[in-house]
């Protein structure tokens, strides 16, 4: 990190020594509570739900900057300057609010040494956050101007799944069986929106702590030192949930 651009910098905590005194501490909370039901494997059949609710808040996304999926372990623009940590405290990309699950499975005898395994499994979370980005005016930073607090940005919307599994299995001799296998992941096809563009304007602009969303027409670029000019693309989907994929399968136990 370092307080000015293009100028030496140094490692060390941020909010602690080493000159770092001028950069907020680094933040990641996670908070939650779980419910949770289970039915043992007995009379051939189990299930399980849970759901989940939690909070996960801070300045810090982690090892890979999920402004522009940059990976760079201890290298992404995190506390590079001041600057860039303007609105930069708030829900962060793995903010999931509300998590559902629900597995159910049986085993079906056909005969004495065959049997037919079936298992479904019901997801569906809420979704992530996003946020309001610009281009840092003082680097080469596309999008680390936060021009609203971090997350407030409309959510995407919920993302729900269903996979399944089929098993026929065989008793050859004492202790050896084989087994025939089909996964279907993401059974109903479902194509939801997972992420959208964040980038409001490819203008420069300093963040200003404490605008909300009702307050970007006040900012300024610094290069025209005009208003901002709003991306075309931005709040469009970026990525959609995974296809629906097979899986096929063939497993010996002894």
């Amino acid at each position: 990190m370092g307080p000015h651009v293009n100028q030496p910098g140094y490692v060390g905590n941020p909010g602690f020594s080493l000159g770092a005194a001028a950069f907020p501490k680094v933040s990641r909370t996670y908070k939650a509570a779980t419910l949770f039901f289970a039915k043992s494997f007995s009379n051939s059949w189990l299930a399980q739900a849970s759901y989940t609710l939690a909070s996960l808040r801070g300045n810090y996304s982690g090892l890979v900057a999920p402004e522009d999926g940059y990976l760079g372990p201890n290298g992404t623009a995190d506390f590079d300057n001041p600057y860039v940590e303007t609105n930069r405290n708030g829900a962060l990309a793995g903010d999931i609010r509300h998590n559902v699950k629900v597995l159910g499975s049986k085993d079906w005898e056909i005969m004495p040494k065959h049997h037919l395994g079936t298992g479904i499994s019901l997801k569906a979370r809420s979704g992530r956050p996003t946020s309001i980005l610009a281009q840092d005016p003082i680097s080469t930073y596309t999008m680390e101007t936060y021009l609203t607090e971090r997350g407030t940005g409309d959510r995407t919307p919920w993302v729900y799944g269903a996979d399944v599994q089929l098993s026929y299995r065989v008793a050859m001799v004492k202790d050896i069986s084989l087994s025939a296998t089909i996964d279907i992941f993401n059974l109903f096809n479902f194509q939801e929106a997972i992420a959208t563009d964040e980038e409001y304007t490819k203008q420069p602009v300093y963040g200003v702590n404490g605008r909300g969303v009702k307050d970007l027409g006040k900012y300024e670029t610094t290069d025209t030192m005009g208003p901002l000019v709003k991306k075309p693309s931005f709040g469009q989907p970026t990525a959609y949930q995974e296809p629906r994929v097979f899986r096929f399968g063939l497993r010996g136990e002894f």
